[in-house]
């Protein structure tokens, strides 16, 4: 399995973004500002590997009434450890896969089997396939995707689709309704998303953290992507 992996690995320069934006499939993605999506994961999972994979953690604000299993143990989402080395880094790299492509997740996972043996050795082929995943990512936003919306700008992430595709109206369902997805507002997650919009705390994680930081740097192009095509739609439409 280890010599496979390690294969798989070595072949990770291969690009495949030019091969998604030449698709002939309509493909849209909205996102959402990295540390508000960071303290939404933490909150709404309350399940995430620790740091250098070591067992569990669980947000602090379920340890009323939760048993403890598995070696897990309560941390604060401003733990800058747990989130650098732990969820934050696992979280940051899913994001990131959502752009780059499926294919890139399974070659990041590739090299954890290939170089198990080797800690130093992993860190070093993680960084170094990271920033082809992040280059990746980054051609697809700019290459691969006919719409890249806004959390923040939800009402027009869907009239650029219409716009973009002028037999998809997205307003013939005004009535549909998706389910509640919140992370709830107890005093806890209150005062971590306070946390989380300090720009002290947000550098510091930045600057230690590659993976947080290319995450930021990938939200930072979506919205000048989204700003390009709306300008662009816009000119369409008159």
């Amino acid at each position: 399995v280890a010599d496979v992996a390690a294969q798989t690995a070595m072949s990770s320069q291969y690009h495949f973004a030019p091969v998604y934006a030449s698709l002939p499939v309509l493909r849209v993605t909205m996102l959402r500002e990295p540390f508000s999506w960071l303290k939404s994961k933490f909150f709404w999972l309350k399940d995430h590997i620790g740091q250098n994979n070591t067992g569990y953690v669980l947000p602090f604000s379920s340890g009323k009434g939760t048993k403890l299993e598995r070696g897990a143990r309560f941390v604060h989402c401003d733990d800058e450890m747990e989130m650098i080395h732990g969820w934050g880094k696992q979280y940051a790299i899913q994001y990131m896969a959502y752009l780059c492509g499926e294919h890139c997740l399974g070659r990041w996972e590739s090299i954890t089997v290939a170089y198990a043996a080797d800690p130093d050795m992993m860190r070093k082929e993680e960084l170094r396939y990271f920033a082809f995943m992040e280059d990746q990512a980054a051609y697809n936003l700019r290459n691969s995707f006919a719409v890249v919306g806004l959390l923040t700008e939800t009402p027009e992430f869907f009239d650029m689709i219409s716009k973009r595709v002028s037999y998809i109206d997205t307003t013939l369902n005004p009535d549909v309704e998706g389910a509640t997805h919140s992370s709830g507002s107890n005093d806890e997650i209150l005062r971590c998303e306070s946390i989380y919009k300090e720009n002290d705390f947000r550098q510091r994680i930045i600057e230690r953290s590659p993976e947080i930081a290319a995450m930021m740097r990938l939200y930072e192009l979506g919205v000048e992507v989204n700003k390009f095509q709306t300008e662009e739609l816009e000119q369409c439409a008159a």
